[in-house]
């Protein structure tokens, strides 16, 4: 998925470096993350069902061993993992 944003074939949402992003950079993206958008890093995404952006945390659909679950992330956790926005457009 990581490969797919640097080409280019999954837009990014927001504004950042993919190789190397900023924690700052990370959390003003995941401000424009709509529901169906998802985040990626290595091994790892989740779509985005709700984006809370006064309180800074999204609820998103995350299939997890062994089911599928409805969770919550906060943007500083998400970008302390360094978890790339990227849109289904």
């Amino acid at each position: 998925m990581k490969d797919g944003i640097v080409s280019g074939k999954f837009p990014k949402v927001g504004s950042y470096n993919v190789a190397s992003p900023t924690v700052a950079e990370l959390k003003t993206a995941y401000a424009s993350l709509v529901p169906g958008d998802a985040v990626v890093v290595v091994g790892h995404t989740f779509m985005i069902a709700y984006n809370d952006i006064a309180n800074q945390k999204v609820q998103c659909y995350e299939q997890t061993p062994y089911q599928a679950q409805v969770t919550e992330w906060t943007y500083t956790d998400m970008a302390d993992a360094k978890y790339l926005p990227f849109s289904k457009k």
